[in-house]
């Protein structure tokens, strides 16, 4: 089966996109002759641009040119790893033969409503499914991503500004995340930070985007002497870069938890509304999963901007004790080495 030009489509969001970079590889690997291009959005294009499976990148944006654009590009195949409307729309004007990844749609809406017990162990693996349909044996695989070199003196620069010193150990800390049901409380975290014993040497990076910077001030005041904010500071390949100079992380089930796995990064992953049985666990064998046995948990495969019964237990339960005793554990794993 030959190959000469082959289509991925995936158009976001960040935590999607690393988890594609698996099936970009194995494309690779399989066709190392084709020249596989993917498309997304522009916010993605660097990130994308970094994968080893990848030659050329397409962006989705002036759309109507660009779908009459694709009738010309004859590719031989088009992978669509999003199963949306728009990916409908790039399928129907490009490519001969069409392959669609399995998503689970069904089955995750009964895991939802907790009439199933099913699990997904990975979404890598449904992305993977594209492969049974190609008759192509594959195994799973973890993300894998690169820094971005060219980052390489901003980065730098801003740790010489904030007086950011290598010999401390850098724990990254996102306190962001797509909806608010999957957001680890502030006070929890402010509470947890201040329970870390100075004699530990740890500095607290908060990162995010520019929508986190409400949350990582108010962190900021309470314990200043062991954090550093650097929330909007970094576009999003030039975070990868930044997260490969830290010792770990702490995150809520969000995107830069799994640039954190896939930069093969010890760390520690807060889940509350969502679940990792829904397929999103940080693929990474020095990963905790912090979580509690709700059992109104998952109500959401996304999560939502509120708690559907009012309580959030699923993340109130998680108190600043047991987070500090599931990262005891991580600094004498990862840092001490015991």
């Amino acid at each position: 089966m030959k190959m000469n030009k082959i289509l991925v489509i995936r158009l976001s969001s960040l935590g999607d996109i690393v988890l594609t970079e698996p099936t970009c590889r194995k494309l690779k690997d399989v066709f190392p002759d084709s020249e596989i291009t993917y498309i997304t959005k522009p916010l993605y294009k660097k990130t994308v641009e970094n994968f080893s499976g990848t030659d050329r990148v397409i962006l989705w944006e002036n759309k109507a040119k660009l779908l009459a654009s694709l009738k010309k590009e004859n590719f031989d195949l088009v992978i669509d790893l999003h199963d949306k409307f728009s990916s409908y729309l790039i399928k129907l004007f490009s490519g001969s033969k069409k392959v669609t990844y399995d998503k689970k749609h069904f089955l995750r809406k009964m895991m939802t409503k907790h009439m199933t017990n099913k699990e997904i162990y990975s979404v890598v693996d449904l992305y993977a499914s594209i492969f049974d349909k190609l008759k192509i044996n594959y195994s799973r695989k973890y993300p894998k991503l690169i820094p971005d070199s060219e980052s390489k003196q901003k980065i730098n620069e801003i740790f010489l500004n904030f007086g950011i010193n290598r010999k401390e150990t850098l724990i990254g800390i996102f306190p962001g995340a797509s909806f608010n049901t999957k957001r680890y409380p502030i006070s929890y975290l402010i509470k947890f930070i201040s329970l870390v014993p100075e004699s530990w040497n740890c500095r607290f990076i908060l990162m995010g985007s520019r929508d986190d910077k409400a949350a990582a001030v108010e962190i900021h005041n309470s314990v200043n002497k062991k954090t550093v904010d650097f929330t909007g500071l970094f576009k999003i390949h030039e975070l990868i870069g930044v997260m490969n100079e830290l010792d770990g992380f702490i995150t809520n089930d969000s995107g830069p938890m799994h640039i954190a796995a896939a930069l093969n990064k010890p760390q520690i992953a807060i889940f509350g509304s969502t679940h990792t049985k829904l397929g999103f666990r940080p693929l990474n064998d020095n990963a905790i999963i912090v979580e509690t046995d709700t059992d109104c948990r998952p109500c959401h495969l996304h999560g939502r901007e509120a708690c559907p019964k009012g309580h959030f237990r699923c993340m109130t339960e998680i108190k600043p004790g047991r987070l500090f005793n599931e990262f005891k554990k991580f600094y004498e794993k990862n840092i001490l080495g015991v």
